[in-house]
């Protein structure tokens, strides 16, 4: 969406950035990502290349065949090679293919076009449901990464049946698997209310919200993103299943892009409903969001200066209760940053308070 500001008393809804992993090796066969950092607003084609070897090969995919290692740009051979790959019915080849082709889609928008173009997201969808070890972790992976920066990508993989199975994952025993259904499912939720509802049918909300209260921060963060985007319409169906008190939680965690992501979704479910915020209020946010407007990360004040704009726009007693809490001489600090987006919702903030 664009950095345009909404008319004060209308809130604008904030989409959560799309993010792109990298699979790396580890024991067993069992791969794991590498998250790469990401923007903080959904801005199309902000996409950070993975670096390094992909695990189990000697190269990346279209690396030392006549293509520029910075544009890693895949042949039409390899890309029909790889999905082939995944339709294979030998177990170790359909992994080594899905695993070369999360790493390819790692590389480059045209890469994540070509790969869907040539039918790989239904194999996809189909190895979610394996039972070989790793196998849906890298699927879900690989489907996380086709989801990034294309409407079109994100149709073909909802057509293609990858909701509930990825909501199925959500419950797996195995955190990293957890990661990518959830990240999957964020990325998937990026705009659309009717993806945003097929993940909402799907089921996928109360297990989410369960996965908030994680021991893993990786996973922490991908659910409180995933809430982020499927609030921007269906704030109360998220509050309904009890979404707020481990959303407050995670406000005080020590990893800075989880506090993001738990104050993003917190600004989206507060978004042009008063009910909604005064729960937000009652279950003790005010004190931590106004003790993130002192991180040292303008995502994280940016995101918590958003959020007490949400809130104090709901009712005076809201905005007493934000004031009694000292967010204005941080707020009144914020102004003075260096990053244009926190002056803006610092600015906001402090105009809804005083008004």
């Amino acid at each position: 969406m664009s950095g345009m500001l909404c008319p004060q008393g209308k809130q604008e809804t904030v989409v959560f950035a799309l993010d792109i992993a990298w699979p790396t090796s580890h024991a067993h066969g069992v791969f794991k990502e590498q998250p790469q950092q990401q923007s903080n607003r959904c801005i199309v084609g902000q996409v950070v290349n993975g670096s390094g070897q992909v695990a189990g090969s000697n190269s990346i995919p279209g690396q030392n065949r006549g293509h520029s290692t910075a544009e890693g740009a895949a042949t039409q051979g390899e890309v029909d090679g790889l999905v082939a790959g995944l339709r294979s019915d030998v177990a170790l080849r359909q992994q080594q293919a899905a695993r070369d082709v999360w790493a390819l889609l790692a590389l480059s928008q045209a890469n994540r076009d070509a790969i869907v173009a040539a039918g790989a997201v239904l194999p996809l969808v189909v190895l979610l449901r394996s039972d070989q070890p790793g196998m849906q972790d890298i699927a879900a992976g690989a489907l996380r990464n086709l989801a990034a920066d294309s409407q079109q990508n994100q149709n073909t993989i909802v057509a293609a049946g990858a909701v509930p199975p990825l909501v199925g994952l959500l419950t797996s025993d195995q955190p990293a698997v957890q990661e990518k259904a959830a990240g999957a499912l964020k990325n998937l939720a990026r705009c659309c209310q009717q993806k945003q509802d097929a993940i909402i049918a799907a089921g996928a909300v109360p297990p989410i919200v369960g996965l908030l209260r994680s021991d893993q921060p990786a996973v922490q963060q991908q659910a409180a993103g995933a809430l982020w985007n499927v609030a921007q319409q269906n704030s109360d169906a998220i509050i309904a299943v009890g979404a707020v008190p481990p959303l407050v939680d995670l406000l005080r965690s020590d990893q800075p892009a989880v506090q993001e992501k738990a104050a993003g979704a917190l600004w989206n479910l507060a978004n042009n409903s008063q009910q909604n915020s005064d729960a937000i209020i009652a279950a003790g946010a005010v004190p931590p969001i106004v003790d993130l407007l002192r991180s040292d990360q303008p995502a994280v004040q940016q995101h918590a200066a958003g959020a007490l704009w949400s809130l104090a726009a709901s009712s005076q007693q809201n905005k007493n209760t934000i004031i009694a809490a000292g967010a204005v001489p941080p707020l009144v600090d914020l102004m003075r940053s260096d990053q244009p987006a926190v002056q803006e919702r610092a600015t906001r903030a402090l105009r809804v308070l005083r008004n």
